[in-house]
């Protein structure tokens, strides 16, 4: 479990980090470094202290092995290929190592994950709704004060785009349920569903279409797959909807001249895509390098906001495939393998509904580039990984040395990303500063990009 406790303690830093008036812009790279900097080195050091993991032997058959190397080949071959490609090599390879961060901690969470018992599921739950109730808290406070307000973020303080919350709860509503795995008193059970009221009704008022997609995408999910727990988480997420939905209608916060926007409309998604679509076919079967998106001369945002397509148009068909390949086959060799106890359906509940709503709300928002929603994903899918590959009873503790090189090669990926981020900082700030004055909205940012690298004028690269 120390794993996860540094991952929780670096996602609380940057909650707080959020809460004074900064501008996001300049501060998120600092923070997002600081957060995996300070998460991998604590884990790196309590790993050489602790004895825990267990004794390895491979599953894998022949066939599977060989499908993995051909996995590899693609995946490595992809990369290079689209980095060659990239317009802006340097800043392809921050993308990639970026990419290889968030991998890294994901496997970090699994490990801590393996061998959780119902008390740790159940702890982590708690966590995540002391942390969704200091929000609601503070939120609360907003509209008591502000009533009756036109801006909805007054409802979402210290999120600069009121999307970077609905790609938060997409989450963490789901995650929250596991304070529910042990049996929990009444008012536990009432502390739960209340928060998860809240932070609903937020996205009701904020019309977050995609969240409430996802997260109802999810639920559906879960009652078809596992019977009658899954039909009973069902029924109390419906319960949580409907009693908001019943709070926005008939306990009004907005001014009558409230923003609204068209709840039909795509907000430019179509023709992100569409670019997507023809970067993927020119350059097939590679990529245009990563964040190449933000430095192909338009004057729009600096991400599809779609998981699938920046994969896709960014790193190319080889990469893509290549991955599910190597994942699926990991997946199916070691639960073909598993002799050890199964997770319990009360967890494995709230943590697939997670896994399945972030994946869904990826499809339609930039949740993946964001700096503390993509810290969110991490929880979830290393969450999902632990509970579909548990530990056997038979795996003794041991030093696992390969973890530790792994998270000293992380550490080192950490140290050269940080060098080139505080780069990239300074040769992007000009050209965000000259795409922003040229475009009449707002271009939001990428994790690693200010907003944009190039736009066609004199932006960055020309």
């Amino acid at each position: 479990m120390p794993h996860l406790w540094v991952v929780v303690i670096g996602i609380s830093l940057f909650r707080l980090a959020l809460f004074p008036h900064i501008e996001v812009h300049n501060a998120q790279r600092f923070v997002q470094f600081s957060i995996f900097g300070f998460s991998l080195i604590c884990v790196l050091l309590v790993s050489f202290q602790s004895r825990y993991g267990g004794s390895y032997r491979s599953p894998l058959s022949n066939a599977q092995k060989k499908l993995l190397i051909l996995a590899c080949i693609a995946i490595l071959g992809g990369i290079v290929g689209s980095l060659v490609r990239a317009r802006l090599p340097i800043w392809s390879l921050l993308d990639l190592e970026y990419w290889l961060l968030l991998i890294g901690l994901t496997w970090v969470v699994f490990l801590s994950f393996r061998m959780a018992n119902l008390s740790v599921w159940g702890l982590f739950g708690g966590a995540v709704v002391v942390a969704m109730l200091l929000f609601s808290f503070r939120s609360f406070l907003e509209v008591l004060i502000a009533y009756p307000f036109s801006n909805k973020l007054t409802v979402t303080p210290a999120f600069g785009n009121i999307r970077a919350f609905a790609n938060l709860a997409v989450v963490l509503i789901p995650l929250s349920w596991l304070v529910l795995v042990n049996n929990p008193r009444v008012e536990t059970k009432v502390l739960a569903w209340s928060v998860n009221l809240f932070w609903v009704w937020v996205l009701v008022l904020t019309e977050a279409r995609s969240g409430l997609l996802s997260l109802g995408v999810g639920i559906l999910w879960v009652a078809f797959k596992y019977g009658r727990p899954g039909r009973a988480a069902f029924v109390v997420f419906l319960s949580v909807l409907f009693t908001s939905l019943l709070i926005y209608i008939f306990v009004p916060v907005l001014s009558v001249d409230g923003w609204t926007r068209d709840v039909t409309s795509s907000s430019g998604r179509w023709e992100l895509w569409s670019w997507s679509w023809v970067y993927f076919f020119d350059s097939f079967p590679f990529g245009i390098g990563g964040m190449m998106f933000a430095a192909d001369g338009r004057l729009a945002h600096a991400s599809p906001h779609n998981l699938l397509l920046t994969l896709m148009a960014e790193w190319g068909a080889l990469v893509l495939v290549g991955g599910a390949l190597f994942l699926v086959v990991l997946v199916k060799a070691f639960r073909s393998e598993l002799s050890g106890r199964s997770v319990s359906v009360r967890v494995r509940i709230p943590v697939v509904w997670a896994v399945i709503a972030g994946v869904v709300n990826a499809q339609f928002s930039g949740a993946h580039i964001g700096s503390f929603s993509s810290i969110a994903l991490i929880l979830a899918f290393g969450a999902y990984f632990a509970v579909r590959i548990p530990a056997s009873m038979s795996e003794l503790p041991n030093k696992l040395k390969s973890n530790r090189l792994l998270l000293i090669v992380l550490v080192c990926l950490w140290a050269h990303a940080s060098f080139l981020g505080y780069q990239l900082y300074g040769f992007s700030e000009e050209s965000r500063a000259s795409c922003a004055k040229e475009s009449s909205g707002t271009l939001y940012p990428r994790v690693w990009v200010q907003g944009r690298l190039d736009c066609g004028g004199s932006g960055f690269g020309h």
